[in-house]
């Protein structure tokens, strides 16, 4: 029966053949007389590795070919599995081994039996200095390489560390087996550490041998991972009580040194405690050691929720409502600001602070100005605890940076600035502003004045002022300073989008042309469905794979009519609008919004509308801000032969008129456009032309279709579709025909006409309300109108009200125009197309929702 073997060692090796070679080469001349094996896994090399590997021809060596890589972890694992020793030895391929290595690792394990892992000091073997002396974790929370010997390593056998490196690390194999190996989620990096967190928390101890040394080829292995952030974040979210209590031990230094350095303010109890932990009087780390690590972990994490990706992030603050700054003034040089004596800067809480850094530019002294002579400096305090001083800094551009503590977790951070250097000519200046209007001497008043504007001050130029190494504020831009960019990334702004997603009615349609625009400019938003009665057909799929439930962002968007508004807590929970800023997107049709309406304004924080007209309609009664937020028209362009695939005539121009009978019958005017076609062609039927009328909503609206069936029927070449269409096909049809018509009598926005439009179709359409705000003379035919009183309420619409009623003749004239004049068409339907991409283009409407943020943001 063979022998078990006392140590496995297993060299995982991607390519770097000349490194295998010097690695085995070392590697066999050092084994002392032991048992032992060699396992090599090989993870697909493609560099003659391989060819090498398989002329290996000793009876200590085993060779495992991997058939995909199986990165660091996978490798060791699976050579683990087939390892027979006692020991597990991992070994990286660009290691040198020196005489006499091997015998400290395993006397560590013979003297404790504690001791659970065991690595080794490795050397650069091309510098011949320290490159690892064990792995210890910083202030950050993060991993790093001891590279410089502590005084206990020059004559201890061994020294505890919290992790040694896998370049070179010993475990018993029944130990790795039983924890399942390395954590394969580890991509090459931070595996190694993990295990020794592994190994710790079930009590075993974590030694550097201090005797034994290695030489490493640095980095020529596998190079740095561009994973090790991903892996370090997978570190910080298994282990964030090991991190911070490791982190902590350095503190102690960390604190007395920024004493000495006046970058923090001397607090006794916390000296005391940083000088009794530092002597290891103290065994467990004080809170405040806790805190700072942890404060700075929580830093770094958003700074991988900014690179990284990782969700909403709930514990974001919502908006920037606490941030501001004060104290920052005019500058005669672009780009930059100054301060008189002392300036301000407040973040909200939930924004981790590691850093703050002021950017600027000191100017040279002028030589024809005597008082602005000298060299002002700058104080930086964060929290009135952390300081830094820039004391006489040299002409030309400077850096001040302050370091955060764990107090800028919880509570709002503050920075204050105060210039230096600067007293005495502010007092000259505070004498020139009080004795301006006094008799004094002349030469006197003439030299207290010339202070006045503080020019020693205005010497030292702010830029930018940063957070974390990212800008928060832009002097470049006078005007608007704020870094919107940082609000997007540090809080969770974004749109909670709620509507009929599927719902084939104008309502539904703005919602959708809402989330067109959020997708133009990729703002973060969420899809959520109305749970809202509604009474229209629910055949629109386009969004139907992103809706969700929840809302998760700070701001609701509700695409619905004004008196739907009391029911949204009923149907999505008092929950849904509450800690939210809410916003409603109505449309409206006429000049005067309906008293009775007033009191759905309580459920918003403030309205959307689709039209200028419709803001000025609502806003004269409204309480809140309202503001215009166009649709979003853009779609894929019908494929040709749609006038096949519509069945409509192929020989006629054809004129096209479609609206939803819930939109009422009587608002939309069909009438008008039936009898301009009538006017315009008679009743002549050699005439090429054709009227196609488009509706739908017939269900609770029979006498109105019933009356538009007596009205076409007299006419010749008209065709009345009265089914529902996939909106694909509604594109199809408003592309089978060669002119839109809308003789309405008001319309909200006019969804229908921008859409005929965008497919560079003339439009002939009333000219009043919202779609005379884009329908003029040069992108298509306005009708002319009056504006006549209702005589009787009709739906929402009341008694007494003004709307339009559009020249019929004038219209059937336009229509004569356009079947006669093909290059009339062509042109009009040409800046028809050009005013919709100008004006509804997504990106352009989405800008419009991303501008309105930034101010949102910062209330």
């Amino acid at each position: 029966m063979a022998s078990v073997p006392r140590i496995s060692f297993i060299i995982p090796v991607f390519n770097g053949l000349e490194l295998t070679r010097e690695c085995l080469r070392t590697l066999t001349t050092t084994i002392p007389d032991l048992d032992h094996e060699i396992i090599i896994v090989d993870d697909g090399s493609t560099d003659g590795t391989r060819a090498f590997l398989s002329a290996i021809d000793r009876p200590d060596t085993r060779i495992l070919l991997n058939e995909r890589n199986l990165g660091y972890a996978g490798a060791n694992n699976a050579a683990a599995r087939v390892a027979r020793g006692e020991f597990l030895c991992l070994i990286n391929n660009d290691l040198v081994f020196q005489p006499r290595w091997l015998e400290p690792l395993l006397a560590a394990f013979d003297r404790d039996a504690r001791v659970g892992v065991a690595g080794n000091i490795q050397t650069s073997v091309s510098t011949g200095l320290i490159d690892h002396a064990g792995v210890f974790i910083g202030l950050d929370g993060k991993p790093h390489h001891l590279r410089r010997l502590r005084l206990s390593q020059r004559w201890r056998a061994t020294t505890p560390m919290p992790a040694v490196t896998g370049a070179c690390l010993m475990i018993r194999r029944s130990t790795f087996l039983e924890m399942g190996g390395f954590d394969e989620r580890f991509v090459n990096g931070a595996e190694d550490v993990d295990l020794c967190f592994q190994v710790e928390e079930r009590g075993g101890k974590i030694v550097v041998a201090n005797r034994s040394r290695v030489g490493h080829h640095v980095s020529a292995s596998r190079g740095t991972s561009p994973r090790d952030e991903e892996n370090c974040r997978r570190l910080f979210a298994k282990w964030p009580d090991h991190l911070a209590r490791y982190g902590a031990r350095r503190w102690p230094t960390h604190y007395l040194g920024s004493v000495v350095r006046r970058r923090s303010r001397f607090k006794p109890g916390r000296f005391l405690t940083a000088l009794l932990q530092g002597a290891g009087l103290r065994s467990e780390p004080s809170p405040e050691s806790l805190a700072l690590v942890r404060h700075r972990m929580a830093v770094t994490e958003v700074h991988w929720q900014v690179q990284l990706g990782g969700g909403v992030g709930r514990d974001k603050p919502s908006f920037l409502r606490d941030f501001h700054y004060e104290g920052f003034r005019p500058s005669q040089t672009d780009g930059a600001t100054w301060i008189k004596e002392r300036a301000q800067v407040t973040l909200p809480a939930g924004i981790p602070v590691r850093n703050m850094q002021v950017r600027g530019f000191l100017q040279p002294e002028p030589a024809d100005q005597r008082k602005a002579r000298g060299r002002p400096g700058l104080r930086l305090c964060l929290n009135r605890t952390t300081l830094s001083t820039l004391r006489s800094p040299p002409v030309g551009p400077f850096i001040c940076t302050v370091d955060g503590d764990s107090s800028t977790d919880s509570k709002a951070t503050v920075l204050d600035l105060e210039l230096l250097g600067t007293g005495w000519t502010n007092v000259l200046a505070y004498l020139g502003r009080k004795t301006a209007g006094w008799p004094l001497p002349r030469a006197l008043h003439d030299y207290l004045q010339g202070f006045r504007p503080q020019p020693l001050n205005q010497r030292l130029q702010i830029i930018r002022i940063g957070v974390n190494g990212e800008d928060i504020l832009d002097f470049a831009r006078p005007n608007s300073p704020f870094v919107y960019d940082f609000a997007e990334r540090h809080t969770r702004l974004g749109l909670n989008l709620v509507g009929w997603f599927a719902g084939e009615l104008g309502v539904g349609e703005s919602v959708r042309c809402a989330a067109r625009a959020l997708e133009a400019v990729q703002m973060p938003h969420a899809l959520i469905n109305c749970r809202l009665n509604c009474l229209a057909a629910q055949g629109d799929t386009t969004y139907l794979q992103r809706i969700q439930e929840d809302n998760p962002y700070p701001i609701n968007v509700f695409h619905i009519d004004a008196p739907q508004s009391a029911d949204i807590d009923h149907h999505h929970g008092p929950g849904f609008r509450e800690g939210r800023y809410n916003i409603a997107y109505w449309a409206w049709e006429l000049p005067e919004f309906p008293d009775g309406w007033i009191r759905y304004f309580q459920f918003f924080d403030e309205v959307w509308t689709p039209s200028r007209f419709t803001t000025e309609a609502i806003g004269r009664k409204s309480p809140l801000p309202v503001l215009t937020m166009p649709h979003a028209i853009e779609f894929a362009r019908p494929a040709p032969a749609a006038r096949s695939r519509m069945g409509v005539p192929e020989d006629r121009f054809l004129f096209l008129t479609m609206y939803d009978l819930n939109s009422y019958q009587e608002r939309k005017n069909p009438r008008a456009v039936i009898e301009a076609y009538a006017r315009a062609f008679g009743h002549d039927d050699a005439a090429p032309v054709g009227l196609v009328l488009k509706v739908h909503g017939l269900k609770g609206n029979g006498p109105a279709f019933s009356e538009l069936e007596d009205a076409v029927a007299p006419l010749s070449h008209v065709r009345l579709i009265s089914e529902t269409l996939p909106r694909a096909s509604v594109y199809d049809l408003i592309d089978a025909c060669d002119c839109f018509v809308s003789l309405h009598r008001s319309e909200g926005f006019g969804l229908a006409v921008a859409e005929a439009m965008y497919l560079e179709k003339p439009v002939i359409s009333t000219d009043w309300s919202a779609t005379a705000e884009f329908v003029n003379s040069g992108n298509g035919c306005p009708v002319n109108c009056r504006l006549i009183e209702l005589e009787r309420s009709i739906g929402p619409y009341g008694k007494g009200q003004i709307w339009a009623d559009p020249d019929v003749d004038h219209a059937a004239g336009w229509m004569r125009k356009v079947a006669g004049d093909p290059l009339f068409c062509r042109e009009t339907g040409h800046n028809a197309r050009q005013t919709i991409l100008k004006l509804f283009a997504p990106r352009i409407v989405g800008g419009l929702y991303e501008q309105r943020l930034r101010a949102i943001t910062l209330w």
